[in-house]
């Protein structure tokens, strides 16, 4: 299954869904963000921007779903969720998961 069609099944499946996370560290994925065509969904790029982001969120982008392209690892223990700058968008939502073993 493509990129486009795994971000279009998740948004689907979950109606309610407002943010779908991809940690991408070694930006294996870039190229084909890039290339998206979004239907229906916004396709935003992190740049070490986590405040003019919640910004956008909680008002530009307010009814809009986003799908949020992060060229970093996602956070794994204790320690790091507490210092992820968007860990409250994260709660609240999902991480698209490339590997059939992580969804």
């Amino acid at each position: 299954m493509q990129l486009q069609d795994k971000i279009a099944s998740y948004f689907t499946k979950y109606p309610d869904l407002r943010v779908l996370f991809l940690f991408d560290p070694d930006q294996e994925s870039l190229e084909e963000v890039q290339q998206l065509e979004p239907n229906g969904y916004r396709v935003v790029f992190y740049e070490n921007n986590p405040f003019s982001l919640k910004l956008k969120f909680h008002d530009e982008w307010l009814n809009e779903k986003v799908f949020l392209y992060m060229p970093e690892k996602r956070p794994e223990n204790q320690e790091e969720y507490l210092k992820f700058p968007l860990l409250d968008l994260l709660t609240a939502n999902r991480e698209l998961r490339l590997d059939d073993v992580g969804e």
